[in-house]
């Protein structure tokens, strides 16, 4: 377990889009772990699957691994052909609402200093 929670700390680095000194960039040119090097490029064209991550020997499942991947920015991972079939209409509606949805919310609630300095005077 040790060697997959290595893998995955390994791989917080490599797949982090971050290229703004030399400590980020060596990130790209370290060699990875065997395995992980392995997944990587399975992954390239098939996200992270209990196939290839492990639990019980990565420590993490492999939506933690998608997530990394997907979010972190630093690997090119392509979506899916079957996404072009979809109409983004949906999706685009959803989001929508969800940003205003936010919009409203960031207008009505306190902020973050309020709220806390709220609670600081309901203990005193």
């Amino acid at each position: 377990m040790l060697d997959g929670v290595r893998e995955f700390l390994v791989l917080h680095y490599y797949a982090a889009a971050r290229q703004d000194n030399q400590y980020w960039r060596d990130t790209k040119t370290r060699p990875l772990p065997d395995g992980l090097a392995e997944r990587l490029e399975q992954w390239r064209t098939r996200l992270p699957d209990t196939e290839s991550v492990y639990p019980y020997f990565h420590g993490f499942e492999p939506y933690s691994y998608a997530a990394m991947l997907l979010g972190l920015g630093g690997v090119d991972v392509p979506a899916s052909p079957a996404l072009d079939l979809l109409d983004p209409a949906n999706a685009v509606k959803e989001l929508q609402y969800v940003r205003d949805q936010a919009t409203d919310l960031v207008a009505r609630l306190p902020s973050q200093y309020d709220y806390l300095a709220t609670l600081h005077r309901r203990d005193s």
